[in-house]
């Protein structure tokens, strides 16, 4: 059976130095910037997390 994506990214923060991820973009209404990826990890990453906007 498959890992779901945000177990595994959480599983890797383990050894992990810094975590980035990025925001859905800026065409996006706030309270949809973070996707379902994104919160877990802010909740549950076991190094800081850096959340980018697009370029």
């Amino acid at each position: 059976m498959a890992e779901r994506p945000q177990r595994a990214l959480i599983d890797a923060t383990k050894n992990a130095t810094l975590l980035v991820l990025g925001t859905r973009g800026n065409d996006s209404p706030p309270r949809l910037l973070l996707g379902p990826v994104t919160q877990i990890a802010l909740a549950e990453a076991r190094c800081p997390v850096a959340v980018t906007p697009p370029p």
